[in-house]
């Protein structure tokens, strides 16, 4: 008979994020990857000064999707658009399986984005040098040998 307490059938938490798994009836299914997203929610907000509010709207879109926040990403460096891109994508994923799994997974991309430099190929040969350099590293040599063998 309080009348403090949160009706049976009603959402309870904040409305800076509802992710699936935060639905009436979804209580169980709300993890450590839950709280991720919230962080990635977080990153957006102080880049765009936007809440995300939902993972998905109306339009299938995700909060960095949607028109102001587009803008703001457009008009960042492509090296660092492409990355912060993939880490909304991930974080914002419907799918929880899909989303950043751990908290350092998320750390790591953020690291990544501020060391990221932009490629800068104004000429053929820096072009060049460019192929040379990343087909010399052991790892594109043992894939190439990898599909000789499976060839």
């Amino acid at each position: 008979d309080d009348d403090n307490l949160t009706p049976d059938g009603q959402h309870l938490g904040n409305r800076f994020l509802i992710l699936p798994e935060q639905k009436v009836g979804e209580v169980g299914k709300r993890d450590l990857r839950t709280d991720i997203s919230c962080l990635v929610g977080l990153f957006y907000y102080f880049l765009t000064n936007q809440l995300p509010t939902i993972a998905i709207d109306e339009y299938n879109q995700k909060p960095h999707q949607r028109n102001g926040a587009k803008e703001i990403i457009e008009a960042l460096p492509k090296h660092q658009r492409d990355i912060i891109n993939n880490i909304f994508d991930v974080g914002f994923s419907q799918v929880i399986d899909k989303r950043w799994q751990t908290v350092q997974s998320f750390i790591d991309q953020l690291i990544l984005l501020q060391q990221a430099e932009p490629i800068v190929m104004d000429t053929a040969n820096k072009f060049v040098d460019l192929i040379k350099n990343k087909t010399a590293q052991q790892d594109y040599q043992d894939t190439k040998y990898a599909k000789q063998l499976l060839l």
